[in-house]
């Protein structure tokens, strides 16, 4: 899906706020408007120049350059909520901007840019429970994580060794056998993890429920297709466990756990794949 192109969340998160909003026409994209041009830009949830609305209804963000952006909240709000069900991080959401010349311009929605701007303003009420609902289930994934690696001293090599076979899938053997040998629908188990380990992985809180109710969510909105280990899965790992790839690549290649073909026979006899 391209940055501009609406997804299904994002046009369901925009349903459910003209239900709870009353009878005003929402397109299904957001439009934002520099704060120069408030006096001639449009809000297109209210059908009103931005200028009239009130500055509840506004949110200004300017960025570690000084560039200032105006966003309708209605939109911002939707937008985030669609986002965050995509699985992405808040301080990992990027919105969009058309400039004077008509040109769109990526917004990315750091931590500065929402505990400088977003969750500070008239505005606040409507975000700030948002940010904090992310600070606290931050907060509790590092204290679990800790935890992990304080009980279990080849915790980060497995973290990382799963990783690379997730992002290695397709063009690698030894990564896909050593996947399937887990009989898991997310492959969380020997010989990458226990199962105290992947009970503890399943049930860290998220800012929307927990890690088991995300990747629920996100297999029905493959509608039966199978997840890409790649694409679907190593992204939202690697958030969960905290793997930062590219700092990490090196330590996977170096330290690659292999297994013959007769160990992963015997870890598949004595698993059974998790529907």
């Amino acid at each position: 899906m391209s940055l501009g192109e609406p997804s299904d969340s994002y046009s369901k998160a925009l349903t459910e706020r003209r239900i709870a909003s009353g009878p005003l026409r929402v397109p299904e994209l957001p439009i934002h408007t520099r704060p120069q041009e408030v006096s001639s830009g449009i809000d297109s949830y209210t059908q009103l120049p931005l200028a009239d609305l009130p500055e509840t209804e506004k949110v200004i963000t300017v960025d570690d350059r000084g560039d200032a952006q105006a966003f309708p909240k209605e939109y911002l709000i939707s937008w985030i909520d669609s986002q965050t069900e995509d699985g992405k991080p808040l301080t990992d959401i990027v919105a969009q901007i058309t400039d004077p010349a008509g040109q769109l311009k990526s917004i990315r929605l750091t931590r500065d840019i929402w505990e400088r701007c977003i969750i500070r303003g008239p505005w606040q009420g409507d975000f700030s429970p948002i940010w904090a609902n992310h600070i606290d289930a931050t907060a509790q994934r590092e204290l679990t994580l800790a935890k992990l690696r304080d009980s279990k001293p080849d915790f980060t090599k497995s973290c990382i060794n799963f990783i690379h076979d997730l992002r290695n899938f397709t063009g690698n053997k030894g990564s896909r056998n050593r996947l399937d040998s887990t009989w898991h629908e997310f492959f969380l188990r020997l010989p990458y993890f226990d199962d105290e380990s992947r009970d503890t992985i399943l049930q860290m809180k998220t800012p929307r429920s927990t890690v088991a109710d995300d990747m629920k969510a996100l297999a029905q909105k493959r509608l039966g297709a199978e997840l890409c280990a790649a694409h679907d899965l190593a992204p939202l790992f690697e958030r969960v466990l905290g793997i930062c790839w590219d700092k990490e690549r090196e330590k996977a290649l170096s330290s690659q756990h292999t297994m013959g073909s007769a160990e992963i026979m015997s870890q598949g006899s004595n698993l059974k794949r998790l529907k």
